[in-house]
């Protein structure tokens, strides 16, 4: 998953100039940036990608999931995650807050809740055999026997049998098996300004106290 993502971010850089639209000015970034393990800085250099992929969109400046798609295996529901408002479309606030789940930075606790959500495609608050199934057989090779997977899966975390994993069940499971996050832990976007300096729109100290910025 974490590597499906990489490549498909750092891609979205190598297609030339910087946008020239700018779709959120420095005040909504750091709005953004308070409420995500994200940097201004790195939310400049987001920024750039979100606009370059909206290109030739409609100028509607929000991505479709037909563009997304286009770079991205798994692509349709983590689309499908990030658009909070459910209008099929995604502005560039939806698209950085889904993005930061990925952050190093991010607590434990959201990667976890993340995971759990992902699995519940039908937003049941629990997950049974069918919502593990689904999500293996789209991530390995086809033909691989799941059921052996999905058994032990559910022996193990399904501690009052009843059939369903709820997300304490869940949570518990992860906290033996801390390896099961390792794909929401993507390093690459706490590189961006580091591999793409280019992208970033100034080099600044932003002060949100007094609105204003100290240009080193």
């Amino acid at each position: 998953m974490a590597s499906l993502i990489s490549k498909w971010v750092f891609s979205c850089f190598g297609g030339g100039a910087p946008a020239k639209d700018k779709l959120y000015n420095i005040d909504c970034l750091a709005k953004i940036a308070s409420a995500t393990p994200f940097q201004v800085c790195e939310l400049e250099a987001l920024h750039e990608l979100f606009a370059s992929l909206c290109q030739g969109e409609d100028r509607s400046f929000k991505l479709s999931k037909a563009t997304w798609a286009q770079g991205c295996r798994m692509s349709a529901r983590f689309f499908d995650m990030f658009d909070v408002d459910r209008d099929g479309r995604l502005n560039f606030d939806e698209f950085a807050r889904g993005l930061a789940v990925f952050h190093p930075s991010t607590p434990r606790d959201a990667k976890i809740k993340f995971m759990f959500d992902f699995y519940d495609l039908q937003r049941k608050g629990f997950l049974v055999k069918s919502d593990i199934e689904g999500f293996l057989a789209g991530a390995l090779p086809s033909g691989t026997n799941l059921d052996p997977i999905v058994d032990a899966t559910f022996a193990e975390a399904d501690t009052n049998l009843d059939g369903r994993i709820d997300r304490d069940e869940w949570k518990a499971m992860v906290a033996k098996h801390e390896t099961i996050l390792r794909p929401l832990t993507l390093k690459a976007l706490q590189e961006l300004t580091l591999a793409y300096p280019d992208f970033i729109f100034h080099v600044v100290d932003y002060n949100p106290e007094v609105n204003s910025f100290d240009h080193s």
